[in-house]
């Protein structure tokens, strides 16, 4: 039985969320944004997130960071990026009780993490055609394929994130590949109806056999 189920989300509602957040936080449609939500802890890498932006933002082609969640790091994390030469583009949003409509305002989705379950907030990230990147710990190899639903890149490792978000940020065409698997992966394996199925079935099987 499938543990998690992700609503898959409407384009249209995607792209009307997208349109006012961006506008709220006055991000023009030509800026590429980068985004993470989680809890801000050490296992979650956000640090090294930081550190990837750091390494590359050119004016020419500039990236925006939103950062979506609070805990225990928050205030580190906050330090280390007003010391960033990029730290104006870096937003820390704190806890939203609702994370689609920053998930739709993101053009990928990035989860540095050093150690994962099946991470939920990946998951949503895909039902909203968010491009992800992430690192392969835990049990994101079972849910990305590389180059296929999403990007895998080594934990810890600043400057092969910062490649990786590079080549996304600059390659529509895979962006569109990522975005489209991505929501195929979490309708088929982690669809409402077909978990709901699913464990009627097991339940079913059960009482046959009881």
């Amino acid at each position: 039985v499938i543990a998690t189920a992700v609503e898959p989300v409407c384009e249209t509602d995607i792209r009307s969320a997208r349109r006012q957040l961006r506008e709220r936080l006055g991000i023009a449609e030509s800026e590429f944004v980068f985004g993470f939500v989680g809890r801000l802890s050490d296992e979650k890498g956000v640090n090294y997130l930081l550190d990837a932006v750091s390494l590359k933002a050119p004016a020419a082609d500039p990236w925006r960071l939103l950062i979506v969640g609070d805990g225990p790091r928050r205030e580190e994390l906050e330090a280390i990026a007003s010391q960033s030469p990029v730290g104006s583009r870096i937003t820390f949003a704190g806890f939203q009780g609702d994370a689609g409509p920053w998930l739709s305002a993101m053009d990928a989705f990035v989860l540095p993490s050093l150690t994962e379950g099946t991470p939920m907030a990946l998951l949503e990230a895909m039902a909203h055609r968010v491009p992800v990147i992430a690192s392969a710990v835990g049990g994101v190899p079972a849910v990305i394929s590389d180059r296929k639903n999403g990007m895998l890149v080594p934990p810890a490792d600043p400057q092969a994130l910062s490649n990786v978000m590079c080549e996304v940020s600059q390659k529509q065409s895979l962006r569109e590949t990522l975005s489209q698997a991505a929501h195929e992966t979490v309708s088929t394996r982690y669809d409402v109806g077909a978990w709901t199925a699913k464990v009627r079935a097991v339940y079913e099987k059960a009482l046959e056999t009881s």
